[in-house]
């Protein structure tokens, strides 16, 4: 019993390690409106890996762009 405890454990170790996280990165305006976006996805080694988003200045939706592997 205590060894598929182990395996389990273990398992479970190596996959919640093995799992990157997204990061946001957020840039504002002097008035604390977000202007830019930038979610990056996992392994950047190959070029870009995620979204950018570009407000205006009030904060709209201007530009949306998602990146594959630099693409």
């Amino acid at each position: 019993m205590l060894e598929k405890r182990s395996f389990w454990f273990i398992l479970i170790a190596i996959f919640w390690f093995s799992c990157k996280k997204n990061q946001i990165i957020e840039h504002k305006n002097e008035k604390g409106i977000v202007i830019e976006r930038y979610t990056i996805n996992g392994d950047t080694s190959k070029g870009k890996n995620g979204r950018i988003e570009i407000y205006n200045e009030d904060g709209n939706l201007k530009e949306v762009t998602d990146y594959v592997n630099g693409k």
